[in-house]
């Protein structure tokens, strides 16, 4: 049987070949004590392997002490550390490593944003720095969307969608209208054919294809299509101003039925605030020429688009808010009554014959409108304008309004014609000019 160098005697269990160090204390010499080689049962042919004198060294004794204290120390204060401090840590640290990452990625993109935007011939979106485009637009066979900024060459067929609000663009076909040098024709804004009370309206002929697909600026005599129409009603709500060409091409379109119509159904749902606002440029500064320009050719539009066209008057809400007449006699309020010489005097007098245009194409449409411009003081109202102008052709646009306001509140007034001395105070206002629209013996029922 094997024995152990120990002080304690024999070992109580002499088949277990371990060191008992691990359970020894750490001053005792027991924790040195090597398990012996168990080579047989017998006494006599057994050898002991005792511990070499290395092992018994006492700075080796010193230095195995030291390294077990070392390792515990660390050990318990590993374990002083609480867990969620420790979760913390980690958090703040995986937050640093993040921010740098941003930081230097921001940075990155700024200068390469900054890169691009030094090149002249490139533009980039304010949204995405990445969507960079080229300036000049390259157009090919098929339509291609028109980006922001983006530079056209002249001859393109442009197309606008209604929809998204984006304009498409394509090479011309070979087919097409060659296009002029795609200037700005001013030509003077005219008024529709009158045509009296009741009567039939004439329709205008409709653009032919070749004519419809002409490219470039729409000058003023260019026959729109629906598309063009569109754009250009889609404009006038966006408060996009229009060139002089483009105001006479659509006051010319609105002439016929379908177009008027069109024109109507596109601004009918702010046709009220779109009255106040071109009123309101006119009136809240003094009115000349250029600034009352485009309110002139508004509600010259306005009153061709509606002018004996019934399909065009049941397109109106006729309870919008803000309602058009109280709108339209109010500004013709101000500009018959504006003072001479604070502005131009043939301004003032050009928005109110539009404005008169408009509400007689309104009173002669539905009895609607005639109801609410007596409430606002009808005939009485009218025959005030007609006192208060101070040029010819606004006398007889206001004239033309009278007779036929009265004809349809007052039939029997009207049957009796006017008196003589009315007819001479009008010759003596209208001076020698005569209306190329309507001749000396129109009968009292001719409209604006």
């Amino acid at each position: 049987m094997s024995s152990w160098n120990a002080p304690g005697g024999t070992d109580p269990h002499p088949d277990r070949a371990y060191s008992r160090s691990g359970f020894a204390h750490p001053d005792s010499v027991d924790h040195l004590a090597v398990p012996v080689s168990m080579v047989g049962d017998d006494d006599d042919s057994s050898t002991c392997s005792s511990t070499s004198d290395s092992d018994r060294d006492p700075l080796r004794q010193r230095r195995h002490r030291h390294a077990s204290t070392w390792r515990q120390r660390c050990t318990r204060r590993a374990r002083r550390i609480p867990p969620m401090a420790a979760v913390l840590l980690a958090m703040a640290a995986i937050l640093l490593l993040t921010a740098a990452h941003l930081a230097v990625s921001e940075t990155y993109e700024t200068i390469k944003y900054q890169q691009r935007h030094n090149d002249p011939n490139t533009l980039c979106s304010t949204e995405h720095h990445d969507d960079c485009y080229p300036r000049d637009f390259v157009p090919t066979s098929e339509y291609t969307v028109i980006r922001e900024g983006q530079l056209l060459p002249p001859g393109l067929d442009i197309r606008f969608d209604w929809a998204t609000g984006e304009r498409w663009a394509k090479l011309p076909a070979k087919s097409a209208d060659a296009d002029g040098d795609g200037g700005v024709v001013v030509v003077p804004g005219t008024e529709r054919e009158e045509v009296p009370l009741g009567g039939r309206r004439r329709g205008r002929a409709r653009p032919t294809p070749a004519a419809a697909a002409r490219s470039g600026p729409i000058q003023a005599d260019d026959d729109l299509n629906e598309p063009q129409v569109l754009m250009l009603a889609a404009r006038i709500v966006g408060n996009i101003p229009l060139t002089h060409g483009e105001w006479a091409a659509l006051e010319s379109a609105a002439h016929d039925i379908e177009t008027g119509t069109t024109i109507v159904k596109a601004l009918h749902p702010t046709l009220g605030a779109l009255a106040e606002r071109y009123v309101a440029q006119t009136s809240r500064k003094p009115a000349t020429v250029a600034n009352a320009h485009a309110a002139i050719q508004f509600f010259r539009t306005v009153g061709n688009a509606l002018q004996n066209n019934p399909r065009a008057i049941e397109a109106l809400d006729k309870k919008a808010n803000p309602p058009l007449v109280p709108t339209l006699v109010a500004a013709i309020d101000w500009h018959v009554t504006a003072v001479p010489g604070v502005s131009d005097e043939h301004a003032h007098a050009a928005v109110a014959q539009a404005c008169v245009h408009a509400v007689g194409a309104l009173v002669r449409g539905d009895e609607v409108y005639v109801r609410a411009l007596v409430e606002l003081g009808g005939t009485k109202k009218v025959e005030s304008w007609r006192d208060l102008a101070t040029t010819a052709a606004l006398v007889r646009k206001v004239e033309h309004l009278l007779e036929d306001l009265t004809a349809l509140v007052d039939p029997e007034k009207s049957e009796s014609g006017t008196d003589a001395s009315d007819k001479d105070a009008e010759e003596a206002k209208v001076g020698s000019v005569e209306d190329p629209a309507v001749s000396p013996s129109a009968d009292a029922g001719a409209s604006v």
